[in-house]
């Protein structure tokens, strides 16, 4: 794993016998110690056929008679807990698995007691919210996230980190940024990306097309000096978009 070529992929059921909330969200902090690419949450299954099929009535479980035959309701989990874990499962595969929230992932390292502690609050405001309810498209998925994460202290530091994965999740239109964004240049800012642009379509390939987007961040650096932040996103007809983020050094006073 160390070596980068392999892809760990983990499933985590919820709902077995004997298991409340609080020994699941052990095993969960457990599982995120892995690091894995891909964390799937699932509720159990009472299959037909299965040793827990012919137990569930000794053990307490009350399952969906219908396919995929989920548990219902345990003596250590309400239906409403079940839920809850169905809905962290939803975000884990949304915000954690889908690649997009890398940054604010790490900023969140420092907001939340640990990543349950994270996924565990999402999902209580998302569900209080009614976006289970909603199909997100991907601005709105994020505008939704930097909501959540303006109820923290560290709500800055949580926005920019948005910020830096929704540009690299694809292209920011200037003019047309989600409010997370600072687009707040000085003139002297507006040159340095003028000055880089040009650089960047000097050695363009004959047939590519160049579109860039900048903005400004607070906590980037140690010292929490303002960072000039340009994206520069490249299109080919064929081949799909090419996202470059460069941190442009500020201007010397």
């Amino acid at each position: 794993m160390n070596c980068g070529n392999i892809h760990l992929h983990l499933d985590l059921i919820a709902g077995l016998p004997g298991e409340g909330v609080e020994d699941f969200f052990a095993s969960l902090r457990r599982t995120f110690t892995l690091q894995s690419h891909h964390l799937q949450l699932e509720l159990v299954k009472v299959l037909p056929g299965s040793p827990l099929r012919s137990q569930a009535h000794e053990l307490g479980l009350s399952y969906d008679p219908a396919p995929p035959y989920s548990v219902l309701r345990t003596p250590d989990l309400s239906w409403q807990d079940l839920e809850k874990l169905r809905g962290i499962g939803r975000l884990l595969d949304t915000i954690n698995n889908s690649n997009r929230f890398k940054h604010f992932l790490t900023a969140s390292e420092q907001a939340f007691r640990d990543p349950v502690d994270l996924f565990d609050r999402l999902q209580s405001w998302w569900q209080e919210q009614g976006l289970f309810a909603k199909p997100l498209q991907l601005t709105a998925l994020f505008e939704a996230v930097f909501e959540f994460a303006g109820l923290f202290a560290a709500r800055l530091s949580l926005r920019e980190a948005l910020a830096r994965d929704f540009a690299l999740a694809g292209r920011v239109v200037p003019g047309k940024a989600p409010a997370f964004f600072n687009c707040e240049l000085t003139q002297d800012e507006q040159q340095q990306v003028k000055r880089r642009v040009k650089q960047e379509l000097d050695l363009l390939p004959s047939g590519g097309k160049l579109q860039h987007f900048a903005a400004v961040f607070e906590t980037l650096t140690a010292e929490n000096r303002r960072s000039l932040v340009l994206y520069l996103y490249y299109s080919r007809s064929g081949s799909s978009l090419r996202t470059k983020e460069i941190f442009l050094q500020p201007p010397v006073s």
